[in-house]
């Protein structure tokens, strides 16, 4: 992607009034690029969509399990686990939504350029690049580098988004962990991370999308998400559902578990988790059902090692008693929005 392109300069930052600008809308229209200020200004939005951020990327787990009662053994590993994924990707999206919340410095009929700029906020110098590459498809870039005037050496974010219409659109992104960590050390986290995170995310009006690849991350020993795994999260009118392959202390002792889940959720938090469980505490893998209530507390486990408790007849999302093999297929990815 180039960042030598040039051609309305900073308009939009002019200290003149925004009528004076438009005033002249008619006279610049006809020079440069071929697009009016006012052109420009309604397209930026289109450009600023293509970035993403932390509502179109963040996964939501309802309901969090309260005190007392006995909470469902899914959620207290899906409440931290999505609080870690999320933290993977947050804090440089943080970056974009800051950059992107001020007009950009360049305009053009195919790009728009934030930068290159300083932010005393996060002490990181930064250039945002959009470009559309094809009608209604966009490639950008965010490079950054610690402190005032630096050498924008590292490109924290890039990747692409297509969409035809705004709120309704899909892309996919790769962030760099380890030039986060050296950029952003007082903001980046979890700073045991390493590689990179890949991204596809799909939003509607009334839906959101969200898959998560960990294949080239890797963690420090004692983190505690030990994963090199694949995340799938959606979210619509009919609730959420949540699919991770993962190793973790799931029942705080020596050993660690590895666990499949395929978790879904009505509106008001009622749900079902179906998947495979083994290792650690638990030995050889079984098969697993669980379902619990809008509070979070179990009302049926079910394990092909041969525990039940409750009735199946409780669970809020499908009252079949076993584990339904068609949600468990080999891996999450199955199951990731299609990418751009």
């Amino acid at each position: 992607m180039s960042t030598s392109r040039r051609c309305s300069g900073s308009i939009w930052r002019s200290e003149r009034p925004a009528v004076l600008i438009l005033a002249l809308a008619g006279v610049l229209g006809g020079v440069g690029c071929g697009l009016t200020p006012a052109a420009w200004f309604e397209r930026d939005a289109r450009f600023v969509e293509s970035v993403p951020d932390g509502e179109r990327t963040r996964i939501r787990v309802t309901p969090r399990p309260v005190d007392g009662g006995d909470p469902a053994v899914t959620l207290q590993v899906m409440v931290p686990l999505s609080q870690e994924l999320n933290d993977l990707t947050l804090s440089v999206l943080r970056v974009g939504e800051f950059v992107t919340a001020e007009p950009p410095d360049d305009r053009g009929e195919t790009h728009r350029l934030w930068g290159p700029d300083y932010s005393p906020l996060y002490d990181v110098s930064y250039e945002l690049l959009v470009e559309e590459v094809e009608p209604d498809r966009f490639a950008y870039e965010l490079a950054a580098a610690a402190g005032v005037d630096a050498e924008l050496d590292r490109v924290l974010l890039a990747g692409e988004y297509t969409g035809a219409e705004l709120g309704d659109g899909v892309g996919r992104f790769e962030l760099d962990l380890d030039g986060a960590g050296q950029v952003l050390p007082g903001v980046f986290g979890p700073p045991e991370a390493r590689g990179s995170v890949t991204v596809t995310h799909r939003v509607a009006p009334d839906a959101l999308a969200v898959g998560i690849d960990l294949a080239a991350v890797q963690v420090d020993d004692a983190a505690a998400l030990q994963v090199a795994g694949q995340y799938a999260f959606v979210e619509d009118d009919a609730g959420g559902q949540l699919c991770f392959d993962a190793a973790m202390d799931v029942f705080g002792g020596p050993g660690i578990e590895e666990l499949y889940v395929v978790a879904r959720w009505r509106p008001d938090g009622a749900g079902r988790a179906d998947g495979r469980l083994g290792g650690g505490e638990v030995g050889p893998e079984v098969a697993f059902v669980e379902c619990w209530d809008g509070d979070g507390d179990r009302v049926y486990w079910y394990d092909s090692g041969g525990e039940v408790q409750g009735s199946p007849a409780d669970c809020a999302v499908d009252d079949n008693g076993a584990p339904d093999t068609d949600l468990l297929p080999a891996g999450c990815g199955d199951l990731f929005p299609p990418a751009p």
